[in-house]
């Protein structure tokens, strides 16, 4: 993002992960894609993602039996081969240099020593362009941020002085600084609104909801207290939860999952589950371990996954039986050519007349599959579907869809 930012201000025109232009397919690759490409002077950029002693986080993907240092630093050879056999252009960039802070003026030296013209425009002249050419994303994204940590300041009764002095204690002060910067006019703005009109909005419901009941004018007339989906509990409702109970004691029972947290960025604090007893005092905890969404094999394989993170609550979960002859299996050293092997050999095994999903996270991940030499692709206008066919296996019905579209189309 950072790279591709400063291309555009300084008016040089890119392709993001433009097909490199010499058929690089082989068996065990698929085509090259370099991060950039720059349209008018042919050159390519890639950012790599190493420490300055040439390593990667050991998370990145292997195979073949080598580290994850040795698999991306083949990777890098492999680029740079290529480039230097088809005497085309590659600006490196570095994962370090990001760090360091040192990563764009490097890349200005770079470009300029490979005679890029600069054109660079001011912020107003950005901004413009960006608002003209996709107005109504942008602002809505803008908004949504800007609202987003209002919210989060108000469900934590946070200032705007707060929060800066949050973001000056924290790294890349750079970014953050800039984002104080363009939320306070509007919070304080948004404040005075809702005082002149004698408003509140749904966090200040919470909030004064709680001062109420703490200055005695509400008494909690509850014996017990429900709270579902405690996982995703904020600041301000955990203090209104507290205040009733100091007002009157009551006997409270929360059911939560800290594997489903999703809402982090509305205000909730893991740690009021993860530490559960730590607010409340002494707690009896029963935890429900059998599922009936997954099978057995899928749950092994993810729930391997999510504990390997310390601060997970340990739980062993039970799903129901798979409905296939088959288990499924880890992928040992990702890469795509590995994980549609993977896959493709696990839809040959399936019953017949089987429907099959192929789920990604974004609707250009199809790609992997259409480069498939084994699979068919193709769009039906008719259905709005991308299909996809295994020639071998016309009986079954196969699809790509993203994950979000998926929810919806499972369910019909």
């Amino acid at each position: 993002m950072d790279i591709a930012n400063f291309l555009y201000r300084n008016g040089i025109l890119y392709e993001y992960e433009k097909e490199y232009e010499q058929d690089t397919r082989t068996k065990e690759r698929f085509q090259y894609y370099p991060d950039f490409y720059l349209t008018d002077y042919g050159i390519y950029i890639e950012y790599f993602g190493i420490n300055e002693k040439g390593e990667v986080p050991a998370y990145y993907s292997s195979n073949g039996g080598k580290s994850p240092t040795e698999a991306y630093r083949d990777g890098m050879e492999w680029k740079r081969k290529c480039h230097k056999a088809n005497n085309t252009l590659l600006i490196e960039c570095y994962s370090y240099e990001r760090s360091n802070g040192e990563l764009l003026a490097n890349l200005e030296e770079k470009l300029k020593k490979a005679g890029v013209k600069f054109k660079t425009l001011n912020y107003e002249e950005v901004w413009n362009k960006v608002a003209e050419s996709n107005s109504k994303n942008v602002l809505t994204g803008i908004a949504e941020l800007i609202a987003t940590v209002i919210s989060l300041m108000k469900s934590n009764e946070c200032d705007i002085e707060q929060l800066r002095t949050i973001c000056d204690s924290e790294t890349k002060k750079g970014r953050k600084t800039v984002l104080v910067g363009l939320v306070a006019p509007i919070y304080e703005a948004y404040v005075k609104i809702l005082k002149q009109s004698g408003e509140i909005d749904f966090n200040d419901m919470i909030n004064e909801a709680a001062k109420m009941i703490k200055a005695g004018k509400y008494v909690n007339p509850y014996k017990y207290v429900i709270v579902d989906e405690y996982q995703d509990i904020s600041k301000s409702r955990f203090n209104l939860l507290k205040a009733l109970r100091e007002s009157s004691d009551y006997n409270l029972f929360c059911v939560g999952d800290d594997w489903q947290s999703i809402y982090r960025f509305a205000g909730s604090d893991m740690d009021y589950i993860l530490n559960f007893a730590k607010y409340w005092g002494s707690t009896e905890c029963s935890k429900i371990e059998t599922t009936y969404r997954f099978t057995d094999s899928l749950i092994d394989i993810s729930g391997r996954f999510v504990m390997r993170n310390p601060a997970q609550i340990k739980k062993r979960i039970r799903g129901i039986p798979s409905k296939f002859g088959f288990a499924m299996g880890e992928i040992k050293g990702y890469n795509e050519a590995t994980a549609i092997k993977f896959m493709v050999d696990r839809v040959r095994e399936l019953p017949a007349n089987s429907a099959v999903f192929f789920i990604g996270r974004y609707t250009f991940d199809s790609r992997v599959l259409s480069e498939c030499k084994d699979l068919e692709c193709r769009f039906d206008m008719a259905t709005q579907k991308a299909l996809v066919i295994l020639p071998e296996r016309k009986d079954l019905k196969m699809q790509f869809m993203t994950a979000h579209k998926s929810k919806n189309e499972m369910q019909v």
